[in-house]
């Protein structure tokens, strides 16, 4: 099966693949696996692995010789497939699966398969039976350094989850950027607040021992200059031409006079000149 012919099964576009099992006719079942991995190493950047159709239509609206319904060791084909390309490929970026029945042993095993990509930063879990125990294994292996995005919807999670979901969160390093979602009618509010806020990227501000030795200097003139001036606004009879310039004695206010009667006369003779 070519490229083409891939696409034109799957009914997908670009490098982004939907495989519906529950229309592809299970006639191409060899061939469609084939096809994935032969192209899924560099054409697909995102698969999405899902029984839709069935399962949101029904079973009176969707073909009976599919693949969903004709082979049902697709999943374990899936996870050998992942197994094979992932650690190979430098462009896949995003899994999901949706309405698939999948064991609990295979979810762990397609969680060991999405570890071992290098450029995988984006894994999605919609209506999948998952549960707070096989969640706790899929969040032990994966990196949440290499996350930036990972999503559950209605896949059974509940509170109890929390603390290994911000263990999870612990794991990554302080300044990377990761979204946890968990959309479940059993996750409450407050423990997505809690979750929003261990994913808030940290800013390092550097500590002065880190700052260049110039700027160091610079600063500590900035402050010596600040004090001076602070010294002489204060001192008794001083008189301030500008923010930078102190004249001090008895007859300071006549030499202040002096200097401002001498820049007037400079201003005049300028705009004489300019005519």
């Amino acid at each position: 099966m070519d490229l083409a012919t891939l696409k034109q099964v799957t009914s997908s576009f670009g490098k982004s693949f939907n495989i519906d099992f529950s229309v592809i006719p299970s006639s191409v079942y060899r061939e469609l696996f084939f096809g994935l991995l032969k192209y899924g190493i560099t054409e697909i950047e995102d698969f999405c692995f899902n029984c839709d159709t069935y399962y949101n239509k029904g079973s009176f609206s969707t073909p009976t010789n599919t693949i969903f319904r004709k082979n049902r060791k697709f999943v374990e084909n899936i996870i050998q497939l992942l197994k094979t390309i992932l650690p190979k490929s430098r462009v896949i970026k995003k899994i999901v699966f949706s309405n698939i029945d999948i064991l609990p042993n295979q979810l762990e095993e397609i969680a060991v398969a999405m570890a071992s990509s290098q450029s995988v930063d984006n894994v999605g879990f919609s209506h999948i039976s998952i549960g707070d125990t096989v969640l706790h294994s899929i969040l032990s292996v994966l990196n949440p350094n290499m996350i930036k995005v990972i999503s559950f919807t209605e896949c059974g999670i509940s509170q109890s989850s929390l603390d290994a979901i911000l263990g999870f969160l612990k794991r990554k390093n302080p300044s990377a950027n990761i979204e946890v979602l968990i959309n479940d009618s059993a996750f409450p509010e407050s423990a997505k607040r809690r979750i929003y806020e261990s994913t808030i990227p940290e800013i390092n501000i550097p500590i002065e021992e880190e700052l260049p030795e110039e700027l160091i200097r610079l600063r500590k003139e900035n402050t010596d200059l600040k004090e001076k001036i602070k010294t002489l606004k204060e001192l008794k009879g001083s008189v301030s031409v500008n923010q930078s310039l102190f004249v001090v004695g008895k007859k300071a206010n006549e030499f202040v006079s002096y200097l401002e009667d001498v820049e007037r006369k400079m201003i005049r003779i300028n705009e004489m000149i300019k005519l």
